[in-house]
């Protein structure tokens, strides 16, 4: 007979525990230490106990705590630039899109789009599929159709934000925030005849229902206990997703960036039969603690869909940027000033939007970006 062994808290975690309690919402209950450092698969509590962590962070840390290239990385970017915002971009993110895509060996025209977490990737990902199945004849309203579906799994886990989980299946986690985001629905997984007649279900009339715009699966189920949905399942589910011009989506969040011995899952043929997915997306593994992830949509098509056409010159961008601050001030009826440097021209002292978005006026460039002559930005300030 086994014999259970009680641990007691140590001082200091049990310090920061009751401390954790008056400031934290306990979503996920409370937590079990209070950890202080990590050094490769090893990780410390605040009272200087060490621990074996099997879990990884849940499959995040895939280099393990504090690995020296990892910190370096980090440190590196961090003292040049920790954020930049969506109207430019940097380097490393280029970079990091295009060997993604790679190592996807996803087809030309393929894109990538990063978010900050595996929820954020999923909902990205249903997205372009709701966008997508409004090309669908079946869910066109001029024809009498009905919005399109999308069709994920029993056990699934995508993620907690509203669309995410909408198609995530555990009912303890997802009713209580119904109703959701609606024309997601749950087929038993790995069970063929149940997705072939949830696809059979497409019909106009009162009691047929939109197209199926998407399948949402993971290759290996973690809620449901590290599940694989089975080869022969997927190759099935690729099939009718092709007859009925349908997406494949795997939600590759835990199972990518190598965690299966490949980049991805889907390149395992007994895991996935050797499909080719639509879009495929990540997290954990690809910022190994750093918060990211994302998605991959396979093919210029598809990637149209959720791609702005590029590229206004900077002077245009600056000028879009301008012209919301403007909006916004002729909206509010106030005035508007602009402070800059003391060595900059005095005439920009103080000017209306108006004169600002010009992109002849010399405060454009104050207002915009900062020469390297001049100590400090400039600000705009109600």
């Amino acid at each position: 007979m086994a014999t259970e062994q009680l641990e007691t808290l140590g001082t200091e975690d049990a310090k920061w525990l009751g401390e954790y309690s008056q400031v934290h919402m306990n979503v996920f209950g409370t937590p079990l230490r209070v950890m202080d450092h990590g050094e490769g698969a090893h990780i410390w509590d605040v009272d200087g106990n060490e621990y074996l962590d099997f879990l990884a962070g849940i499959a995040v840390n895939a280099l393990g705590y504090a690995h020296p290239k990892w910190v370096k990385a980090v440190s590196e970017q961090a003292a040049k630039a920790a954020h930049v915002s969506n109207y430019f971009a940097t380097e490393p993110q280029i970079k990091l899109a295009a060997k993604l895509v790679k190592l996807a060996g996803a087809p030309e025209g393929s894109r990538v789009y990063f978010g900050n977490s595996g929820a954020e990737g999923n909902e990205a990902a249903l997205k372009l599929a709701k966008l997508y199945g409004r090309t669908l004849p079946g869910a066109s309203p001029e024809i009498g159709g009905k919005p399109a579906r999308i069709i994920s799994m029993t056990h699934g886990f995508h993620g907690r934000t509203m669309g995410a989980l909408s198609a995530t299946w555990k009912p303890a986690i997802r009713e209580k925030f119904e109703p959701l985001v609606p024309n997601i629905e749950f087929v038993e997984a790995g069970n063929v005849e149940a997705l072939h007649d949830a696809f059979a279900e497409t019909g106009q009339g009162k009691y047929g229902k939109g197209p199926v715009a998407a399948v949402i699966m993971e290759l290996i189920q973690g809620e449901a206990g590290v599940m694989p949905l089975g080869a022969d399942y997927v190759k099935a589910a690729r099939k009718l997703c092709d007859e009925h011009k349908a997406l494949l989506i795997i939600d590759e969040v835990q199972t990518g960036i190598g965690r299966t011995g490949a980049w991805f899952a889907f390149q395992r043929e007994d895991l996935s039969g050797g499909v080719t997915p639509d879009i495929v997306t990540f997290a954990k593994g690809v910022g190994g603690g750093f918060p990211m992830g994302g998605m991959i949509s396979f093919g210029a098509e598809l990637s149209a869909l959720f791609t702005r056409v590029p590229t206004a010159p900077l002077s245009q961008a600056i000028h879009w940027a301008l012209r919301r601050h403007w909006q916004r001030w002729e909206s509010s009826k106030r005035t508007t000033s602009w402070t800059t440097p003391k060595n900059a021209a005095s005439s920009c002292a103080t000017v209306s939007p108006p004169a600002v978005i010009r992109y002849s006026s010399p405060c454009v460039a104050v207002a915009c970006s900062t020469p390297s002559n001049l100590p400090t930005p400039a600000r705009m300030r109600p």
